[in-house]
């Protein structure tokens, strides 16, 4: 009787725990804004052509048509991108909040029945999951907090644990017929969802079959495993990625971007090589576990070569990679270490996340109404250059929790993948013709402002309070065909060891056509450019317009 009522408040803990998870994170989500990234082209039809003008999504006929192209031209995640259109344009926004925090909540569970600790270690298991998640994993905004991320990382992922939990329950027990006619779509649509999810995990179960499956145990998860690799197939056949990926930078430029990606975005898998290095100098690895997980090492190690050869830097490009060595890592430690240390942990990373929270929330709130002080302009008749405003952290633990949490609605970076001062790029076009404008032109509010008063220098480059961009007043006649930065020399002695292998070699350094513009604003003429990256930006010495 002791026993039972023990497990009832210990499965009552574990609700309240997925509950909170989901509230806070509903929370959150509801104050994450659009961003000029993807969101809004999302609103119009995909052509073969780019469309000129763009047509905007009516009906899902629109949707399905619009997928069509998508597929051919952009990439092969069809199921979500599907979703993505139909949520962002004929779905009010709100539903699809509520829907990803129940999706994060089925994360959470999902990933501590895969982990499957004791039933007195649900609780613990659940806090240091979901803490891990919110505190460490990179992409966090990205991938579960950006609406048109939430789709493209959270939803294949619980997909995902559902199949692969649906695949250890087959092993458990015999399948029906009727639980192999559910299965087999399920599949399909999950090796469909995410090229670098369906690929890493079809490899490790094409090895699982091959190390660790026998006789009966290959007949009932053969037919599904088919399934989720016909998915993998059709998201790999899109002509799209593989001309996306012919337009790739160098194999040098690759092979660098590579690195920092790993270097920057990777976390959980220096936990896992470490505690798989304790285990070994304990002599704690048996041949019998190096088997049974083998088909995990498979589909980690090609989740990373996935993050390694892509050559994209962004955060989230290693989120489905580490989320994969975060549930085998956490599986691991409940099978090596007590529940008493587990309980600690799962304590302090929720203490972690919670004083992380609070300032993530309070910027969310602030980036709403600079969202909000956005679109008031973009509604206004005649306004074409629309002022943006950013969120400043005032303290560390700010910073951290912006980077980490809060997605701006404009982006000026060096490796941004839009420019909102170019009002011809796709983006921009699309939020013109939302707000029915001919053209919008985006910018810092205190580089408009400078422009407005006439106080931008043109002798003298100005910075934006970000330090993201320059601006230069230039004569009315004046042709620009390029921007050029004269360096000065750099001795690599004089680097730390880490800023050795990106410091830049050469004596100058060229703008692309993308990385810069020319506006007019009051009857005046402006050129605009971005920052280079560090390597570059310490060495300027002069900056040259040809």
């Amino acid at each position: 009787m002791m026993e039972q009522g023990r497990l009832h408040l210990g499965q009552c803990g574990y609700s309240a725990v997925l509950v909170v998870a989901g509230l806070l994170y509903l929370l959150l989500e509801h104050n994450t804004t659009p961003t000029l990234l993807d969101d809004v082209v999302y609103r119009f039809q995909f052509t073969a052509s780019g469309g000129l003008p763009p047509e905007p999504i009516q009906n899902l006929g629109d949707v399905l048509r619009s997928q069509y192209w998508h597929y051919l031209t952009i990439n092969g995640r069809a199921p979500a991108h599907v979703l993505a259109q139909t949520f962002l344009t004929l779905v009010p926004g709100q539903v699809l909040n509520v829907l990803n925090a129940l999706l994060f909540m089925l994360l959470i569970d999902g990933g501590v029945r895969l982990i499957a600790p004791p039933k007195e270690g649900r609780v613990a298991c659940a806090a240091l999951l979901g803490g891990t998640i919110f505190v460490l994993l990179r992409g966090f905004q990205g991938a579960l907090l950006w609406q048109l991320g939430t789709l493209n990382y959270l939803w294949p992922i619980v997909l995902h644990l559902f199949f692969l939990l649906s695949l250890r329950k087959r092993l458990q027990q015999a399948p029906t017929l009727g639980s192999t006619i559910v299965l087999l779509p399920v599949a399909l649509l999950a090796g469909w969802t995410h090229e670098a999810l369906s690929l890493p995990v079809s490899l490790g179960l094409v090895t699982w079959l091959i190390v660790n499956g026998q006789g009966k145990q290959r007949q009932h998860l053969a037919p599904a495993i088919a399934a989720y690799i016909i998915g993998t197939a059709l998201c790999l056949a899109s002509p799209g990625i593989w001309h996306r990926a012919g337009d790739a930078p160098t194999f040098a430029s690759r092979l660098i971007n590579g690195c920092v990606a790993i270097a920057t975005n990777v976390r959980i898998l220096w936990a896992l090589m470490l505690t798989l290095l304790i285990l070994w100098r304990q002599k704690r690895i048996s041949k019998k576990l190096v088997l049974r997980y083998l088909p995990v090492a498979v589909m980690i190690s090609a989740a990373y070569g996935i993050v390694f050869a892509s050559g994209v830097t962004l955060d989230r490009v290693a989120f489905h990679a580490e989320m994969m060595t975060l549930l085998a890592l956490l599986a691991l430690w409940w099978q090596t270490v007590g529940i008493k240390a587990m309980r600690i942990l799962g304590i302090v990373m929720t203490a972690v996340a919670l004083t992380l929270y609070a300032p993530a929330l309070a910027m969310c709130c602030q980036q709403v109404d600079n969202y909000r002080y956005a679109v008031a302009q973009m509604k206004q008749p005649g306004v074409s250059i629309i002022q943006t405003r950013d969120v400043r952290p005032g303290n560390t633990l700010e910073r951290i929790a912006y980077e980490r949490y809060v997605m701006p609605f404009a982006d000026y970076g060096f490796f941004s993948c839009y420019m909102g001062f170019d009002a011809e790029d796709s983006n921009m076009r699309c939020a013109a013709s939302l707000y029915d404008k001919s053209r919008l032109w985006f910018l810092p509010e205190d580089i408009v402002l400078k422009m407005k008063n006439n106080s931008l220098s043109s002798n003298k480059f100005t910075t934006d309070e970000g330090k993201r961009l320059y601006a230069i007043q230039i004569g009315k006649e004046q042709k620009v065909n390029g921007v050029e930065f004269l360096l000065k020399p750099e001795d690599p002695a004089s680097l730390h060891f880490w800023q050795r292998p990106v410091a830049y070699k050469g004596d100058s350094y060229a703008l692309d056509d993308f990385h810069w513009e020319v506006l007019q604003v009051a009857g005046r003429h402006y050129l605009v450019f971005t920052r280079p990256v560090t390597a570059i930006s310490r060495r300027i010495d002069h900056i040259a317009i040809h």
